[in-house]
């Protein structure tokens, strides 16, 4: 009976749990490309946004042929099928891959009507739960933007024309989105008073080049915007212990600041910024990644990795054993005070250490000990993450 009992307890909790998390809305989503599902992706991810496959020059490659929606058909259909929000990326940008070639050569009138029937096929066609309406603003405007107003009065009249365009046309949160706003206080009080004139409801943080931006400076611009701020396009590049460490020095300020975080691909030979990856090609994770299951993901087991012996001895020798105890630093998940360096883990059903730094203590004895080593052709050693069991988003 008493089994019984906290089996109900604890599947109570989960659903509150559910509740609370679903309530907030917060995610750690990625990119889907190529028309199918990427690797392990339920696994890890909670959120979809389309990459290429949602820019006007990949659908409507040539003027009225609407006959490449493919790609981002299967990556909406799949955000659905799993419950998933879906981010669509983008509408309005200039980039040669954002923008079609052939839009540039016509006249004002014409480019006006075009995207005028770009957005209206693009919402006839799907309801995406947030759109990045305008891309890169700061950085690369499109070739048309005179054809939707130019700055006029308020400097930014193109983009206030494309968000009031955009509004009737879906209901989903409409993003404002650029890099640089991270790690530039410029930048994000540009971004801002953008995002007054035109209306948008949220803004886009890319997150590309933040290896060397601390967090005190990313908080201080996610201050600087305001408002609701989404992070996107994340990817940290560098050794496997680099990549680790910058991922506790700043994730946990992208998590907390954030509505939500979205990364720009994880799995090698696919991602924009390869040496970013996360996953390596035969599914087995890096440490950043293991860091962030322990941490932020519940990845439904442990890591696999593959080693190999090459020779059998037996030997003694004078063993050193080195044992690691770090703390949790601020905005890692926790279940008690005593795991956090700060000693306080907060939040009702979703708890975290607050006001603290990663720090670790080493203890180190020495010992005579005997080791045989046997040889193998192939050992896989299967080592089990430390995440909450219940596992899930939720």
């Amino acid at each position: 009976m008493h089994i019984t009992r906290k089996k109900i307890l604890i599947a109570l909790f989960l659903l509150l749990l559910f509740l609370s998390q679903s309530a907030q809305g917060k995610f750690l989503g990625n990119i889907y490309q190529e028309g199918q599902e990427p690797m392990d992706f339920s696994k890890y991810w909670n959120q979809v946004t389309s990459e290429n496959s949602g820019k006007w020059a990949s659908c409507e490659q040539s003027r009225d042929s609407w006959n490449t929606w493919y790609w981002l058909d299967s990556a909406y259909d799949y955000a659905n099928s799993k419950g998933y929000p879906f981010k669509e990326h983008c509408l309005v940008w200039g980039h040669s891959s954002g923008e079609p070639s052939w839009i540039c050569s016509l006249s004002q009138s014409e480019q006006r009507a075009e995207v005028e029937e770009w957005i209206e096929m693009f919402g006839n066609r799907y309801n995406p739960d947030q759109v990045e309406v305008v891309n890169e603003p700061l950085h690369d405007p499109p070739c048309y933007k005179d054809a939707l107003g130019g700055g006029g009065s308020t400097g930014w009249d193109w983009v206030q024309w494309s968000y009031e365009k955009a509004g009737p046309a879906m209901s989903g949160t409409k993003i404002l989105s650029d890099y640089g706003l991270l790690n530039s206080s410029s930048n994000a009080s540009q971004i801002k008073n953008i995002k007054n004139i035109c209306g948008a409801q949220a803004v886009a943080a890319q997150a590309h080049g933040l290896e060397s931006t601390s967090a005190s400076t990313i908080s201080s611009n996610f201050n600087t915007i305001g408002g609701t701020v989404y992070v996107s396009e994340l990817d940290i590049r560098g050794s496997d212990s680099e990549q680790l460490q910058i991922y506790q020095n700043i994730f946990p300020t992208l998590w907390n600041k954030s509505a939500g975080v979205t990364l720009w691909g994880y799995i090698d030979g696919k991602m924009w910024r390869n040496e970013a990856h996360l996953i390596k090609s035969n599914g087995s994770r890096r440490p950043a990644m293991n860091w962030l299951c322990d941490n932020y993901i519940s990845c439904g087991g442990g890591d696999t990795t593959s080693t190999t012996t090459t020779s059998a001895t037996t030997t003694t020798t004078a063993a050193t054993t080195t044992s690691t105890s770090s703390c949790k630093a601020d905005g890692e998940r926790c279940n008690s005070d005593s795991e956090c360096c700060s000693g306080n883990c907060e939040g009702w059903w979703y708890k975290t250490c607050q006001d603290g730094a990663t720090t670790s203590t080493t203890t180190t004895t020495s010992a005579s000990t005997t080791s045989t080593t046997t040889t193998t052709n192939s050992a896989t050693t299967t080592t089990t993450s430390s995440s909450w069991w219940w596992g899930g988003w939720w």
